[in-house]
Order: structure tokens, then sequence, then C-alpha cells
């Protein structure tokens, strides 16, 4: 089944939603393939009022490629009872084996890249699995899923345990990325359900070599941000998002900004926080703490 508009008009953002899945696989319905990877192959599914695809039994139905979100129940959900999670070793069954997800560590944006670390618990040694990476506005209030922008594929290998660990070097996408979720396809071409969601973070680093007396700050571009807020804080490493702490607002397009706040306070151990905001005000991401340092010592 592939390039199909389920649930929606061919923008994607027509609410055309059907009452119940937008597909449903039953009666032991084996050997399909929803989406794929050639030109139009992926479907899109939203808006409808249950799942996106519920696979309620049969095996090695693959799951690739799709646009899933805003649906009322899970994005995928095998054997149509809710979020199916993971078991040690992947050994139990049911709708496509009840294939575990990746579970995600981390996603963060560094330089011209987003670093996409997770592992695979499956039970199969020494085989290959198709994970595909996904990017979301939103996450799904089960914490799991959607998946509506497919921004990756990669093939990772098993270990001798049928464990494997995966860091994906993935281009900056040009997508809304809030959050981060993704599936798992094992070699018969079983898709599991969606993974957590994590939080899309930036990685803020500091140069204090860059310019004599001052701290520069630097981060990652992010799609769709029109406006970056700095925030920074004397001794409080932890410190909360507030007015008080908020040091100047970057309209446009920044990724680096060079810091004097501080410099020749005796007292000045400071910490940086970055927020990315969309044209609305939305947070988009935010970055790590950087800091903190003194700048009487530290700084040149």
């Amino acid at each position: 089944m592939q390039g199909n508009y389920i649930g929606t008009d061919a923008t994607g953002t027509a609410d055309l939603g059907n009452i119940w899945a937008g597909v449903q696989l039953f009666n032991y319905a084996s050997d399909n393939t929803i989406g794929g990877n050639g030109s139009y192959a992926n479907n899109i599914v939203a808006h409808n009022g249950g799942d996106g695809i519920c696979v309620a039994s049969g095996a090695g139905n693959a799951i690739l490629f799709n646009s899933i979100f805003d649906n009322g129940g899970l994005g995928i959900d095998l054997s149509n009872d809710g979020v199916t999670q993971n078991d040690p070793g992947d050994s139990d069954t049911g709708a496509n084996n009840l294939q575990n997800f990746p579970e995600l560590t981390s996603a963060t944006l560094s330089g011209d890249d987003m670093i996409v670390t997770g592992t695979l618990d499956t039970g199969v040694p020494n085989d290959f699995f198709t994970i595909c990476v996904f990017c979301n506005g939103l996450a799904d209030p089960s914490g799991h899923g959607e998946g509506e922008t497919c921004v990756w594929v990669a093939q990772v290998e098993t270990s001798p345990g049928g464990n494997a660990s995966f860091t994906m070097a993935i281009p900056i996408p040009d997508a809304v990325c809030r959050f981060v979720t993704a599936t798992a396809t094992d070699p018969d071409n079983s898709t599991s359900e969606f993974s957590e969601a994590v939080v899309v973070s930036l990685v803020l680093s500091g140069d204090l070599d860059h310019t004599p007396g001052q701290l520069w700050l630097d981060w990652s571009d992010v799609p769709y941000a029109n406006s970056y807020r700095l925030y920074g804080a004397v001794n409080e490493a932890y410190f909360p998002i507030d007015d008080q702490h908020e040091l100047l607002v970057l309209p446009g397009i920044y990724s680096q900004w060079s810091s004097m706040y501080g410099v020749g306070d005796p007292d000045s151990n400071w910490t940086y926080l970055v927020i990315a905001s969309d044209m609305y005000g939305q947070e988009l991401c935010r970055s790590n703490r950087y800091g903190e340092f003194d700048f009487e010592k530290d700084i040149p």
C-alpha cells in the first residue's frame, strides 16, 4: 500500500480522518508492505480517531517511510491493545511478533548533524534490523510516537547476544523536530510500534580563546527558528528559566554569540542556556546548560 493520503488530503493538513483506525490489518494478514522508499511510495496517515495503523494480527508487515501523526490512538499499534512494552530478548508473540521498538537515549543538534543514539534488544543474533528515525512537532500523549517526518533509515547489526547499539549522525533535517522517535523492522519485515519520544536538545559549546576578554558561545542553527533566547545566571548551575535570567533575545537565525556578561565580576561563575523558538513563540528546542566558569580566571 503506497502513495495514499489516509485521513487527510494531498496537503497533509485537512482533517478528513476516519472514526477508527486509518489502516487496520486483521484475520492474520501477513507479508504486507505499507509505505516504501520510492517516489511517492510513502503514505500520510493522519487525523484518524483511532490508531494510525493497527496490526491486529499477522506478521511480516513492513511499515516504512510513512508520515504518521495526529491520530487519536497510537501511530502504530500491534495487537490493538495500546503500547506493548519491550521484553528482554523479545520472546513474546503476537502481531508482527510484537517486535521490540528501539530505546532511544538522546537526540542532540551538534554542528551540522542531529546525533541520535539508542539500543535495540531483539533476541536475534548476528542479523540486520532496519531503524527508521522520525521527527515530530509533538509527542503522542502515550509518550510513544508518532512519526511525522521520516528523516533517516539505517541498518544495525545485532551482537551474538541479539542486541544492538547505534549512534546515527543525521544531517539536520528541514523539519520541525522537537521530538524524535524510531521504529525497528526485523529481517522478516515485521515493524515495531514507535519508540518513546525523546526531546531534541542543542549542544551549547563555548570558546574561551576566540576573542580576548570574551566568551564565544556556539550552537547549531535550528530549522524554523525565529528567535533564540539566551539565559544566564551567576552561581546557579540549574537556574530556572524566567525573566530574571533572560539576558537577550536574538531575532532571526543566529548560531553563535559573543558574551561580555560577567567580565570583571568577582563572583562571575556563569552558566548559560539557549532556547530556540518559532515565529509563534513556541519552543522548538533548548540547549544543555553550559558553564560554570569564572570570567576573571577563565577568560583570557
